[in-house]
């Protein structure tokens, strides 16, 4: 692409246009002039001048690479974490002369650095050094909604799925007492893996998508994801008279100029936006319904397919009823967990035989903890997970990797069954597989909470297992797993 001109430079720069930054020396040049003019007038302002750092420059552990871009809030360069090897993002913020700014602006962050969410940018560390703050960020190879949807034509379907995701990342920011502040497909990343992440938490406020009240809030945050969908719908940001019929209700509530007429949070609006997706689907069914009360009977005599998802669960159960444990899954509660395992987005279904040799050692491994050995109960796991694994059933491994950190949390290794309950919730967010986001990150409120006493990090998780089982509906076994994990904060947080 051509190199930056004038109107580049008044503007935020697109992932494209970071992109060719990163390769183009002499548009590095330019944009480190800009900073370096910038600095100048921060210094005339009595505000912290922003740091202009050349490539091979040291900050603590991490080095420069190149400058990667220029935002409201400060300067973000590509560098190389020297202790762990790896790329990050290194965000240097700006702040003003006073220390109270200075001091809000290293809270926020520190607290954004211990939001552990699929949907988030990680922040692995913050420092100050000096007056400087800087965020060493995970490093995202990708490009921003922005772009992405700009590249190409997106189905409404798969815009949706986008939008879903950056709104479960805005959920799990408002969760952990926190709010974004400059919302916007700018500020959302798609990375090349297609997991969607938010970015770039208070990065200053953009009118086009800012709320009418143009304050920092989780509402105002609502209103700017609504603002964005609304965009990403129909071409403009006001085209709420083009919306889809199904679609208009919840984004119109979204978009309403009161707060307090937004919804109440981003998980009922998300809920509210996800049933809106499926009415065309319930009226169509509607429509059938006399068919279906005709063919009930029949249906009734039918076998049950030999490898549908009911018939999955019941070998499950079988081979635990075998084992001589009693299934996770009760037999009775395969026709309601089938419709729900059928919205995951799996990427390959396991051949019928090998799952059902998966299920069994599943079960083995379960008879084995029963049985008072739990080290044996781990090797039996942890080579079914080997199995769903190779055999590319994304939906097969991630619920067999909850059952493995299950066995090492009855192990002592705590540590590692939280890695692998996070590994397991965030697989399972990506692929759409409620029931297991419920167990990990309810496993992770009963580890990370109970166990090890971190109660504002469990909060986080007991979040994110409430907005699973919002997704999820009435599923009875997931909710009792849900109030399990509010009893346990409640009662760890003691009387007011």
């Amino acid at each position: 692409m051509a190199c930056l001109d004038d109107n580049a430079l008044g503007r935020e720069l697109t992932h494209a246009e970071h992109a060719h930054v990163a390769e183009c020396s002499q548009c590095r040049e330019i944009l480190a002039a800009v900073l370096q003019s910038s600095a100048t007038e921060d210094a005339t302002r009595g505000d912290e001048p922003s740091a202009v750092l050349a490539p091979g420059a040291a900050l603590g552990r991490f080095r420069v690479e190149a400058l990667h871009g220029v935002g409201g809030m400060g300067v973000v360069y590509a560098a190389t974490d020297t202790t762990l090897g790896r790329r990050v993002a290194l965000k240097l913020l700006r702040a003003g002369s006073s220390g109270r700014a200075r001091e809000q602006l290293l809270a926020e962050a520190r607290a954004l650095a211990k939001l552990t969410h699929p949907a988030v940018v990680a922040v692995h560390d913050v420092e100050l050094e000096g007056d400087r703050i800087y965020l060493a960020m995970e490093w995202v190879e990708g490009e921003t909604l922005r772009d992405w949807l700009a590249r190409t034509r997106r189905s409404r379907g798969a815009l949706l799925d986008a939008f879903d995701a950056a709104g479960r990342g805005l959920a799990a920011i408002h969760a952990a007492g926190l709010v974004h502040g400059d919302f916007k497909p700018a500020n959302v990343l798609v990375g090349h893996d297609g997991r969607v992440r938010v970015a770039d938490l208070g990065s200053g406020e953009t009118p086009a998508y800012a709320a009418p009240e143009r304050e920092r809030s989780a509402r105002a945050d609502q209103y700017s994801f609504c603002v964005s969908l609304v965009e990403a719908l129909t071409g403009d940001r006001k085209g709420r008279s083009t919306l889809p019929g199904h679609l208009s209700a919840p984004l119109v509530r979204g978009l309403e100029a009161d707060p307090a007429r937004r919804f109440e949070s981003m998980e009922a609006l998300l809920a509210a936006l996800a049933r809106a997706r499926g009415a065309p689907v319930r009226r169509a069914l509607a429509g059938a319904a006399l068919l279906l009360v005709l063919a009930a009977a029949a249906w009734a005599a039918r076998p049950i397919d030999g490898d549908s998802l009911e018939r999955q669960c019941l070998d499950a159960a079988l081979e635990e009823q075998r084992a001589g444990v009693a299934p996770r899954v009760p037999a009775e509660s395969c026709v309601r967990v089938a419709t729900l395992r059928a919205r995951v987005m799996a990427s390959g279904a396991a051949p019928a035989l090998e799952r059902r040799g998966i299920y069994a050692e599943r079960a083995r491994a379960r008879a084995l903890l029963a049985g008072g050995e739990p080290e044996r109960a781990f090797v039996q796991a942890w080579s079914a997970y080997g199995r769903a694994t190779a055999s590319g059933d994304s939906a097969l491994a991630v619920e067999t990797l909850v059952m493995v950190a299950e066995i090492e949390e009855e192990t002592g290794r705590l540590d590692a069954a939280a890695e692998h309950l996070r590994q397991a919730g965030s697989m399972a967010e990506a692929l759409r597989h409620e029931e297991a986001a419920v167990m990990a990150w309810c496993g992770l409120v009963r580890i990370v909470g109970v166990r090890q006493g971190k109660i504002d990090v469990a909060r986080n998780f007991a979040g994110l297992a409430e907005a699973a089982l919002v997704r999820a509906g009435d599923v009875p076994e997931l909710a009792a797993c849900v109030r399990d994990a509010q009893r346990e904060l409640e009662r760890l947080k003691g009387p007011e």
